[in-house]
């Protein structure tokens, strides 16, 4: 009788254990966003025809080239600007959209251009950099000088 009661004694208070047994959860949340100081994609090297032209044709900010080809005379000529392309961001790869087009106002009728990165990138990793070539060709000869202008963007997010 003893023994049962102590059986019983030690069932009760299992039962009882477990009925005031309870579990905790914490529940919670980070706020992540980007660090914008941290993205920087710039030029960090131009040359038009082989001939360095970075102290010039490179703003202030880096992300701007402006430049004037060599003089084109013969259909079918070019004029080639090189340039280099570098994300220093230190965390953030950059994803890269190239379109050229004639300036704003203005029309292209005797030369066009590409515009390609190396092996056809679309993206820039960080801390590296991608080499583009940027070609414009007589297409049609003038009888007279003629300026042609096109803007290009390199637009990275």
């Amino acid at each position: 009788m003893k023994k049962s009661i102590l059986i019983l004694s030690i069932i009760l208070m299992s039962i009882g254990f477990a009925a005031v047994s309870t579990t905790l959860i914490i529940n919670g949340s980070a706020k992540v966003s980007e660090n914008q100081d941290d993205f920087s994609v710039i030029f960090t090297a131009a040359s038009i025809d082989g001939n360095d032209v970075y102290a010039t044709a490179v703003d202030d900010t880096k992300k701007t080239i402006t430049f004037t080809t060599s003089e084109l005379k013969t259909l079918g000529q070019t004029s080639i600007l090189t340039y280099e392309v570098t994300n220093n961001s230190s965390q953030y790869d950059a994803e890269v959209k190239v379109t050229c087009v004639p300036k704003e106002g203005s029309t292209a009728k005797y030369t066009s251009i590409k515009n390609k990165l190396e092996n056809d990138a679309t993206k820039v990793l960080a801390k590296s950099s991608v080499n583009g070539t940027l070609t414009i060709t007589l297409n049609k000869t003038a009888t007279e000088e003629v300026s042609e202008e096109y803007t290009c963007k390199l637009e990275f997010n």
